[in-house]
Parts: structure tokens; sequence; C-alpha cells
């Protein structure tokens, strides 16, 4: 099932880049060469990866016609390699598995609001984007009395809109006390501000900035060599190169699936398998700020 603001883009897309061409032809008829003459246009305009992400969207189409008997085939399945390569993913710049003891000892000399800190560290800890961080709430966190606490993020807060499941770590469990504590408006009851994690009065969005955590960075001379979403892109590089875990869990865990009825299935799927993948991270990161602060006690001396 696509959301309402896929199904919006998708055929929005479709309108403008398909439909002029093929719009008129019975779907079953459409072939390939027709299909591939479309998406060369789209090229044509310096619109590489446009032109791959409509054959997706056409894709779709056709496998749903072939499902509903529409039609027999799906044009669009074998016509990737005659299609131009999108140019190369841009990753966002990252610290280094090597650097994060010496962004741990930096972190702790920070002059930030307590607030930017924990939301920062929270981010790191259970490997999620900015958004979702900064619109958690307490309502969906779960199981912090029992041995599978659980951080639940609804569809309309992810971006493939499906509901995410994020096993907590015990140094998360831990990190919600802070952050609670620090939490003004939860603690005077406040239901409007005191049900995020990270509210702030005077925001639109009632919430924490993503510049907050940013700032953070660039105060720590990182301009330009780090970003709070390069975490996810550290956590990914740390859990594959330490061959102990499955690929699919890393992806599963970092968000990267499919829409619809899959996504949903894949939020639970491995959910046990994750669990301990995440809290081996908290153990990695909890390592790394150690051996940081050890060697700022040693350089003192």
């Amino acid at each position: 099932m696509w959301s309402e603001r896929y199904a919006r883009i998708t055929r929005t897309r479709l309108e403008q880049d398909i439909f002029p061409g093929l719009g008129s032809v019975p779907i079953a008829d459409i072939d390939p060469v027709m299909l591939l003459t479309e998406l060369h246009k789209i090229e044509q305009r310096g619109s590489v990866e446009m032109a791959h992400r409509i054959r997706n969207h056409v894709g779709e189409v056709f496998r749903y016609g072939i499902a509903t008997q529409r039609c027999r085939s799906d044009p669009s399945r074998d016509i990737a390699p005659a299609m131009m390569r999108p140019a190369p993913t841009k990753h966002r710049a990252k610290v280094d598995a090597r650097e994060l003891p010496q962004f741990f000892s930096k972190l702790a000399q920070d002059e930030g609001t307590a607030m930017s800190h924990l939301a920062l560290r929270w981010t790191m800890l259970t490997m999620v984007r900015t958004q979702e961080t900064r619109f958690a709430t307490w309502s969906k966190i779960e199981g912090l009395d029992g041995d599978q606490p659980l951080w639940r993020i609804t569809p309309d807060r992810m971006k493939m809109r499906s509901e995410h499941l994020v096993p907590l770590s015990r140094q998360a469990v831990a990190l919600l006390k802070e952050i609670e504590a620090a939490n003004v408006f939860r603690t005077a009851g406040n239901a409007r501000l005191g049900k995020f994690l990270f509210p702030v009065a005077t925001s639109k969005s009632e919430v924490i900035s993503e510049n907050r955590m940013l700032d953070i960075l660039y105060r720590m001379g990182m301009r330009g060599k780090a970003t709070v979403h390069g975490f996810r892109g550290l956590a990914s590089t740390v859990l594959y190169e330490s061959g102990e875990f499955e690929p699919y869990w890393i992806e599963v865990q970092l968000a990267h699936v499919a829409r619809g009825v899959r996504a949903a299935y894949n939020s639970a799927r491995y959910l046990a398998h994750r669990r301990s993948m995440m809290q081996w991270w908290a153990d990695y990161l909890e390592r790394a700020e150690k051996a940081g602060l050890s060697a700022d006690r040693q350089a003192e001396r």
C-alpha cells in the first residue's frame, strides 16, 4: 500500500514523463523499446537518476498489471543495462572509526546544551535519521521495565513510510533516564511539549532543530568533515566490517527496505538478531568513549 505522498509523487512523474508518449497505448502493447525511448528523453535533459526512478515506478505499475491480468510482462525489467548510469552516490561526510576516541574526547569538552548532546548521542546509539530523533515521543518507547526495550517509530515519521522498530541497548535505556531528567516540560506535566523526548518551546516544530546537533560538530572543528547523518554510515561500515552480522540485519536496522506490506513485515523481522547487534554497537561506542577519556586523563598527568 502506497502512502498518499508517494502515490502523488509517482503519479506526477508518470504524467510528466510517461503519459505524453505512452498514455494512450494499451498497457499490454507497451514493449521494452517503447519504454526505453521515453526514458531516454528523460536522460537527455540530464535527469539520469530520475530516469531510473521512473523506470522503477513503471515496473511497479506493470507488476500490478500482471497480477491483475491486464498485461503479461514487465517491459521495464531488462532495460536497465541500456540506460545511462547514474552518478555515484555522494555519501555524507562521517567520522572515521579510528577517530571515535578523539571525537568523544572533544564532545566531552564542548559547551553546548545538555539537550543537544543528548539528542546527538541518542541518534548515534539508535542509528536513526535526524528527523526521527527530533520528533521522538515517549509514548512510542516500550518495555523499559523488561529485558526487551523497544522504540516503535510510526510510518509518518519514517522516510520509507513504514513502521520501524529500534531495539534499545542498555546504554540507550540509561540515556533515556538522562533525557527524561533534562525534560523540564515532562517534569512539569506539560502534555503538549512533554510528549517529546527533545522539546523546544520556542520552535515552530516544538522540537529540537537539526542544526542544534550539527552545531556541536562545527564547534568541534568538523565542518565539512562530518554530519549527524554520517553516523549512520559509520555504524553501517563498522557493523559490516566486523563480520559479526548478516547484511540484511544491518539494512533492516537502517530502514533500507521496500515500502508497503514487505516493509511492515521487515520492521519486526530479525528483531532478536538486531537486538544483539544494537547492543554490540552500543558497547563499541562505549569502548571508544572510554578510550578517548582515558587518553585525556593520561595527557593531564
